[in-house]
C-alpha cells in the first residue's frame, strides 16, 4: 500500500482539540534501537508526509528529546530517551501514559541487553496498567534475526499472551526508512488519544512482527 496517503489523513480526518491535554508518550529502547528515526518518521507521517520525506541521518541521543505531534484527536508528546540513560528511565514512568520501546530486529548482539530492559520496565510498578507497544525496527535493513531466535530470546509468544490482559500492548515490525508499519503504530496512538483500549486497525502479532 500507500504508507503516505493513509497516514495523511491523521492531519485531516477529524477536528482536533489542540487545547486537550497532551498525551505523554515515552520512547525508550537500548542504544542504537532505532528511536530517533521512528520518532522523526512518526511527526513526518502524521502531518501528512510522505516516507522519504525524512532525514535519515542520525547521532546517538543524549539526554532527552520532545516531539510534539498531533493525531486525529489530540496533540501527542514523545518524550524519546536515549539508551545511555537507563538508569534515569524509571524517573518518568510516573508521568507518560503510554510507552513506545524500539529494538533493533537486525541486531542480534543486543537483543539479550533489551529483552532485560523491556522485561524491567514491564515489570515496573509506575508502568502497570499503561499501554505498552513493542517496535520491532529496521524491518528494511540485512541481517534479520531469524523469528525463532527473535521469539525466544524477546520472549514474544509469552508477551503477546499475558500482557494484554494487563494493558493496551502490542506488538509491530516496521520499518522508519520506508514507512512500514506505521500505519499501525499511528492507529494505536490515535486510539489511545481517543480513550480506547486497542487500535481501530488490526495490529500485527507475533508472526507479523517476527516476519513469518
Amino acid at each position: 500500500g500507500k504508507p503516505s496517503s493513509a497516514m495523511g489523513a491523521y492531519a485531516s480526518r477529524r477536528r482536533v482539540d489542540l487545547e486537550a491535554e497532551p498525551m505523554r508518550v515515552l520512547v525508550i529502547g537500548v542504544e542504537g534501537s532505532g528511536k530517533t528515526l521512528m520518532v522523526r518518521q512518526l511527526a513526518n507521517l502524521a502531518k501528512g508526509g510522505r516516507p522519504e520525506d525524512i532525514d535519515h541521518a542520525t547521532i546517538p541521543s543524549i539526554g532527552t528529546e520532545l516531539t510534539h505531534m498531533t493525531t486525529s484527536k489530540r496533540p501527542v508528546v514523545l518524550r524519546e530517551m536515549g539508551g545511555s540513560m537507563i538508569p534515569v528511565w524509571p524517573r518518568y514512568f510516573g508521568e507518560c501514559a503510554a510507552v513506545i520501546f524500539a529494538v533493533d530486529a537486525a541486531a542480534p548482539e543486543a537483543l539479550a541487553s533489551a529483552a532485560l530492559e523491556l522485561l524491567s520496565a514491564l515489570a515496573n510498578d509506575a508502568l502497570r496498567g499503561k499501554a505498552f507497544l513493542l517496535a520491532l525496527t529496521k524491518a528494511d535493513a540485512g541481517g534479520q534475526v531469524h523469528p525463532d531466535v527473535l521469539d525466544t530470546v524477546m520472549r514474544l509468544d509469552d508477551l503477546l499472551a499475558t500482557q494484554p490482559r494487563q494493558r493496551p500492548f502490542a506488538c509491530v515490525r516496521c520499518s522508519a526508512a520506508r514507512g512500514d508499519g506505521f500505519v499501525e503504530i499511528l492507529s494505536w496512538l490515535s486510539a489511545l488519544t481517543a480513550g480506547g483500549r486497542a487500535a481501530p486497525a488490526p495490529v500485527p502479532g507475533v508472526a507479523a512482527a517476527a516476519g513469518r
